[in-house]
């Protein structure tokens, strides 16, 4: 197979037609708590693959352990030194060396390098006719690198990925671009493994309006704009009893409550860390509404980001600042805002949450419809599926 020339449609069904086998490689550690979302995700898209039909075997790290469907299959040294190592040297060529009897790999995009090309390249010689698939979770992403580490992985992954399309058919992207790097793209959007996610019922009468965000906190997500539109709330005069949890980590944690305290807004600002399984749900329970990306202009690219589909899912209504495909002006659950850097108007908040509750008073159950109709795997994969089933159809 060519790197961009994909099998012609075939009339040949499934069940005439073996199984394809597959990998589906993410560099990242799966089993890590503040990546739970992530592997929802992943694992969901797994099962998915493997209705092809495929049988598809999920390769991860932990730490300085390659794992493979969860069961460790190698380890290396137990210091700090050896998982870092493990992470940017022994994973990709580790598994070019022992993967075969491949029909395609399905890979999580963590940046281009050197180590990663000689991965694509070794496992396109070991497995003839391998299909390579890469999501780019968001795109474009130079933007999004702001340390100084950071900033030197970028170059290298700069220099590196104009040599991508000699060895990848096709990119997954949450964009709209008909290309990226030289390579096609398959164009779909972010998903929710609603198996997962558990409905919340709206919170019952009470004085106290609770906004809740969900993130592994960087600056793109914006909730600085809720703080400082919850300052500008009160002093205009503002008499609504409203908090703004904040669960979660990350390095824009500090930022944020040193903001809220400058605001003199700390004590409507909580920052319960982060937050699993049924505490979590709990907040959920008390939360009027949710927050999604207020801040996606910032980093000057495109994403389909899961937040809101897993408050759709839960039944939350959410406001967000980008516009997103799946979440067009007419949806009735989600207050659309500018994509700007200007303070929320929590009054347009209240508002729209009050009308919600005229117009939809069984809004968490029509928005979990909406979330099984619309956002499940099943459905968003259907792109990539349809070119797993061509090149199925080929090779029967």
């Amino acid at each position: 197979m060519s790197n961009h020339a994909i099998p012609a449609v075939t009339t040949k069904s499934l069940s005439e037609t073996r199984p394809l086998k597959g990998a589906y490689i993410a560099r990242l550690n799966l089993e890590d708590e503040h990546l739970l979302g992530v592997a929802n995700k992943i694992r969901a898209q797994v099962d998915v693959l493997g209705e092809a039909p495929a049988e598809v075997d999920l390769y991860y790290l932990r730490g300085n352990e390659l794992r493979m469907n969860g069961k460790l299959w190698q380890r290396w040294g137990d210091s700090t030194f050896w998982r870092r190592i493990a992470y940017y040297f022994l994973f990709y060529p580790f598994l070019s060396a022992h993967l075969t009897g491949l029909d395609f790999i399905y890979i999580r995009y963590q940046g281009c390098s050197p180590v990663f090309l000689h991965m694509l390249k070794k496992l396109k010689a070991r497995n003839p006719g391998l299909l390579v698939l890469v999501e780019i979770p968001s795109y474009p992403y130079d933007r999004e690198k702001t340390s100084l580490r950071e900033y030197l992985l970028g170059a290298v992954d700069r220099l590196s990925r104009r040599w991508m399309r000699k060895h990848v058919d096709r990119i997954v992207t949450f964009s709209e671009k008909s290309f990226i790097f030289g390579v096609p793209t398959i164009c779909t959007d972010n998903g929710v493994d609603l198996e997962q996610i558990p409905l919340v019922d709206k919170p019952g009468d009470t004085d106290r309006f609770r906004l809740i965000g969900v993130a592994n906190l960087a600056f793109w997500h914006g909730y600085d704009r809720v703080i400082k539109g919850l300052a500008r709330y009160y002093r205009n005069g503002g008499d609504k009893d409203v908090v703004f949890s904040i669960v979660g980590i990350g390095k824009e944690r500090q930022n944020l409550q040193a903001l809220a305290l400058r605001e003199n807004v700390a004590d409507r600002v909580e920052f319960p860390g982060a937050c699993y399984g049924g505490v979590l749900q709990e907040l959920f329970k008390k939360s009027q509404m949710a927050v999604s990306c207020l801040g996606m202009h910032r980093r000057d690219t495109v994403t389909s980001d899961l937040k809101s589909r897993e408050y759709c899912a839960r039944g939350i209504p959410f406001v967000l600042g980008y516009a997103d495909p799946d979440f067009l002006p007419d949806f009735p659950f989600s207050l659309r805002v500018p994509a700007t850097d200007e303070p929320l108007d929590i009054g347009d908040v209240l508002a729209f949450y009050e009308q919600l509750l005229n117009e939809h008073p069984r809004y968490p159950m029509e928005m979990r419809q909406y979330a099984e109709k619309y956002l499940g795997w099943r459905n968003k994969m259907r792109p990539v599926m349809r070119l797993l089933t061509n090149a199925l159809g080929q090779r029967a």
